[in-house]
This record gives C-alpha cells, structure tokens and sequence, in this order.
C-alpha cells in the first residue's frame, strides 16, 4: 500500500486559545536580583491574556514596587508583612486570592517561606532558578515544586537525578529579556555623566555589601551600594558612591564601564550579556566580548509563560 499526500497537507491540529478565568499567578523574590526576572515573566504572561496576575514582596527591604513600576511588571505588588511570622502571613494572603500557582524567582528564605505556604494550601508551586548546592532553602523549594525553570543545560543535567524530566524545562535566563529591553534607554541615560566621568575609564563595583571594597586600578572608581552601606573606606579611596540606584541607571553605568566589579550573580550575567569585563572580589577578569549563550535571547519570559499556559490556564480549541 501506498500514501499519497496531498497538496494541503495533513489535517491541522486544533488550534489552543487561553481563556481568562480570573485565576491567579503569584510570584515570590526576595532581593532586588529576582526583579528583573519577575517583570520579564510578567510582560510574557500578560500578553497571552490567561491569568491575573500579583507580586508578593516579603524581602525585609523596601522598595520592590518602584522597581517593579520603573521595570514595567504587568502585575500590581502586595507587600507581605512578615513582623509576625513570614510564614502565616504569607499563607494569609494567598488565602485572600484566587490563586492558582506560585512562581518563586529566589532561593531565599522569603522563597522558601511562599513555598511551605503554597504546600500546605495545596497550590501549585513553580520553581525559578538554576542547579541546588547541598542544602539550604533551594533544595526544600525544589523538592516542593511541580515544576522547575532553568537556564541552561548544565543547570538541568544537575537537577535530572533528583527531578522528574516532565517536571524541568530549560528556558534562558529572564533576568536578560529585561538587559534587552532597557540596553537602548540606559544608553541614553548616560548615568556616567552625572559622576563627571567618560565612557570606559572607570570600574564598577556592585556589592551587596558583604564583599570587601576593591581597587580602582589606577581608574576612577564607582561603587553601587545598599542604602545602609559604610561608605567610611570607599570614601578614602576616593569612590564615587551610588547608593541602590533604579535599574535603568544601573544599566547604563554597567555597559559603559571599563570593568565591573561584582558579588552579584545577576550583575554577572548582566555585564556578560553586554559585553563588559568582569570578575567576583577575588576572581580573574572574564572576557570583554559578548557571550554566545543559548537562550540569552530574550524570550525566557515567553518560554516560561508557555508552559505555565499548558499547565494551568483553560484553553478553548478552535
């Protein structure tokens, strides 16, 4: 027997359209390195239409929902008040919406803290993030979660003895869909200027504040710090302090300067996605050429956002 296809080819499957119910997502970061991440997701998930959607802020810091605005996140931020217990208060404001997964962006104890919630109400839990060490609150959040984002192949290799593979899915990094967006507005920004400085003749350091204050080199030095810092040393070697500035502002002092400086693995791959020298306190310097990444092309947020559709969201065939 032979088949002969036709000209038109196969019969088309049906065609899946998400349909808003008025389910949920919430998303869960502690610091400010998992805001970038969360916006990027958001924009994806907004644009398919299937889910509301919220930001819980439970960092002990401030500020997250004037990062969210200045990142432009399509969803409204609830601040958590965690004075009386993290846990119970987090678990009271799921309570309080319809929600139908939790997408945690941090392994921090605010992460782990919206996973035991979500675990205990029966909600769906999403894991955002890379390979686990040995112990800490990314192994619980692993354990916990139905499914598990990460941003590369090695990250996955990691994961497979310990994850089921239906359950992890490699999609880039969405923390660079948000360097993409905002490259061309931080380089009209020109935040160097407001320092007296020129493009390429400086070192940025970005500390969480934990990491020693490095040399300058024999350049000018910058230094991105949190507000609280002690800028006493910093201040004898002639620094220029930029206390938490917005996240365009740190974009642009990121791409023009010579070398970045930095204890934060979002900085990291921010500076290699522009193409910026970099390196850790103690580290050598990394190359200066922007690096080929697989998925480091914007749509991590879309690659997520399609699977979050498949899972959760109801879909009408057309």
């Amino acid at each position: 027997m032979s088949v002969i296809h036709t000209s038109s080819g196969p019969p088309a499957a049906p065609a899946g359209v998400a349909q808003p119910d008025g389910a949920v997502i919430v998303h869960a970061g502690g610091g400010p390195d998992a805001l970038p991440g969360i916006a990027a997701t958001t924009w994806a998930i907004a644009r398919t239409g299937a889910f509301e959607q919220l930001v819980f802020d439970a960092s002990p810091a401030t500020g997250a929902a004037q990062a969210l605005l200045e990142l432009r996140a399509d969803a409204a931020v609830v601040r958590v008040d965690g004075s009386r217990g993290l846990l119970g208060a987090l678990q009271d404001a799921l309570v309080d919406v319809r929600c139908i997964a939790v997408v945690v962006h941090a392994d921090d104890d605010a992460g782990l803290a919206i996973a035991l919630a979500a675990s205990r109400l029966g909600i769906s839990l999403v894991r955002v993030g890379g390979a686990i060490g040995a112990g800490g609150p990314a192994r619980v959040i692993s354990r916990l979660a139905d499914l598990q984002f990460v941003a590369g192949a090695d990250d996955a290799r990691a994961l497979r003895s310990q994850v089921a593979p239906e359950r992890l899915h490699v999609v880039g990094n969405p923390g660079i869909d948000a360097v993409r967006r905002f490259a061309r507005a931080a380089s009209r920004r020109a935040a160097w200027r407001r320092l007296g400085l020129e493009p390429g003749t400086y070192t940025l350091a970005a500390l969480s504040g934990a990491a020693p204050v490095p040399e300058g080199a024999g350049e000018p030095l910058v230094i991105e710090a949190p507000p609280a810092w002690d800028d006493t040393p910093a201040r004898a070697l002639g620094a220029h302090i930029v206390r938490a500035p917005g996240y365009v502002d740190h974009l642009s002092l990121l791409q023009a300067a010579r070398t970045v400086v930095t204890d934060s693995p979002r900085v990291r791959d921010e500076a290699a996605a522009l193409g910026v020298r970099h390196r850790g306190p103690d580290e050598a310097l990394e190359p200066a050429e922007p690096l080929v990444i697989p998925l480091w092309d914007g749509r991590a947020g879309a690659r997520i956002t399609r699977v979050l559709v498949a899972n959760f969201a109801r879909v009408r065939y057309v």
